[in-house]
């Protein structure tokens, strides 16, 4: 079916070993999600974190978050390539022009959580809120290009 799951993850979180973020690594690799968020673990003052024992080093955590995101830039495009030549719905948000002054559209389909996932963007007028079909003519990394169809 066409569904996507958009799960959430923290790096560097106090105990965190190189096994354990090798293992989410090897998750990531073999269920080939549409959509992920990464979170860098950062030690706050008065929680109940910061006292945990095995704190993560700021830079592993950093490099863990961008290993991360290295993986899934790729997956997100491999997923986003499926849609070429198909119709989805997108919900409008905004209408703009491009540099040359055709109408464009922005909005989001199904797939996409607003102000954190791609958007999707289309040749054409529609107003703003409502469901239009697009034939997706680009996938991106994160976005989809298209026409209204």
């Amino acid at each position: 079916p066409d569904i996507a799951l958009r799960p959430t993850f923290i790096v560097g979180f106090p105990g965190e070993t190189r096994e354990e973020f090798s293992a989410l690594l090897a998750f990531l690799e073999e269920v080939q999600l549409d959509r992920v968020g990464v979170f860098r673990y950062s030690q706050e003052p008065g929680t109940h974190a910061a006292t945990l024992p095995g704190q993560v080093r700021e830079r592993v955590t950093d490099r863990r978050w961008h290993e991360v995101m290295q993986l899934q830039q790729g997956i997100s495009l491999a997923r986003n390539r499926r849609w070429q030549g198909r119709t989805l719905s997108m919900l409008v948000e905004g209408q703009g022009t491009s540099e040359d002054g055709a109408p464009l559209v922005v909005g989001r389909s199904f797939r996409d959580a607003p102000e954190v996932d791609g958007q999707v963007f289309a040749w054409g007028t529609a107003p703003v809120g409502s469901l239009v079909p697009v034939r997706v003519t680009q996938p991106l990394e994160y976005d989809l290009w298209g026409e209204l169809a």
